[in-house]
């Protein structure tokens, strides 16, 4: 009767562990490499071509002030050489006030402009990390790393590399191609 039990317990730890060691070898894995996925990204190209313009717009108001003060200047400078010393003094604030306008437009316009870029990649990466995630699940990945420069991925097979086919379903899925 002990031996029986013994058999019988023994069986049930046996076939415990076989099914664990299966659920475990079982477990679908890949990486994507994040820079590859995020660049390649037709979302991450529309966002940078955005942030260029906004960067130029920034660059254009700038460009007018600068020529603006340009502009004043060489009027003082003719004024200096008539000696017209009135006329003069009131440009020399005129200056004062045009250069401190183009610094604090150039420093508002670093700050837009780095607050934009941090919201833009901000957006990309939300679409790319909820689009890896329904990937993941729709092709029963159980687990998808994201390697980065920094080396958070030391090494993997190349036939755990999903990116190409990732990337491939993100543009379509980014064009509107996905059935």
């Amino acid at each position: 009767m002990k031996t029986t039990a013994y058999i019988l317990a023994s069986l049930l730890t046996l076939s415990i562990c076989y099914n664990l060691w299966r659920e475990v070898n079982s477990t679908r894995l890949a990486y994507v490499r994040s820079n590859d996925l995020i660049y390649g990204y037709f979302g991450m190209k529309e966002a940078m071509e955005n942030y260029a313009l906004s960067q130029k717009k920034f660059t254009a108001n700038i460009d007018t002030l600068s020529s603006t003060l340009e502009a004043t200047i060489k009027q003082a400078r003719k004024l200096d050489i008539e000696k017209q010393r009135e006329e003069l003094l009131a440009l020399e604030r005129t200056i004062k006030q045009q250069q401190y306008d183009i610094d604090r437009l150039r420093a508002d316009a670093t700050q837009a402009i780095t607050a934009e870029e941090q919201k833009l990649l901000k957006g990309v990466l939300a679409q790319v990390n909820a689009f890896v995630e329904r990937y993941a699940k729709e092709h029963a990945y159980d687990v998808v790393l994201g390697t980065t420069d920094a080396g958070s991925l030391m090494y993997g097979g190349s036939e755990l590399d999903i990116t190409q086919e990732v990337l491939t379903a993100l543009n379509e899925d980014h064009e509107g191609l996905v059935k």
